[in-house]
């Protein structure tokens, strides 16, 4: 009787810790103030557009960049519709774009409240993250010499 309580226990430990090492709940969207001071640590210059954004739906507007190089990007919108709206209409754009171009490939994932999108396509690399209403995304034209930088800078915000 003991060994079968004891199997029954151990197989809800490993379900349990299957489940919470699968990333199973929602994910939190990082501040406008995280992302400035990630994008600083990393030695990206930092534009601040959220006054030109506030009529538009946007609470802030972060870019990040080293130039000529690549940039990173931060929007938060008032209303999810807005960023669903917006992060749809940037992939499908980049996919209609680059789509046939050489090295073209397209990944999209999208797991509870964190949609991913990373299109490639003539040496270009763009990585766009939508969490409920925080869009990121990452973009250069030299995709073989910043990829990893760019890949970088979501780790660091936690992506």
């Amino acid at each position: 009787m003991k060994k079968k309580h004891f199997k029954t226990a151990v197989c809800a430990a490993l379900i349990g810790s299957m489940l919470l090492a699968s990333g199973c709940g929602d994910t939190k969207a990082v501040e406008a103030s995280e992302f400035k001071t990630a994008m600083k640590k990393l030695g990206l210059e930092i534009n601040d557009q959220s006054a030109e954004y506030k009529d538009q739906g946007a609470d802030a507007v972060i870019v990040g960049y080293v130039k000529d190089e690549y940039q990173m990007e931060l929007y938060h919108f008032k209303e999810k519709e807005q960023a669903d709206q917006t992060y749809t209409k940037l992939t499908d754009q980049l996919i209609e774009g680059y789509e046939g171009t050489d090295g073209y490939s397209i990944e999209k994932k999208q797991a509870n409240n964190k949609n991913t999108a990373v299109v490639t396509g003539d040496g270009n690399y763009f990585e766009a993250v939508l969490i409920d209403t925080t869009l990121v995304y990452g973009v250069t034209s030299n995709g073989s010499e910043h990829k990893d930088e760019i890949k970088k800078a979501f780790d660091e915000i936690g992506y």
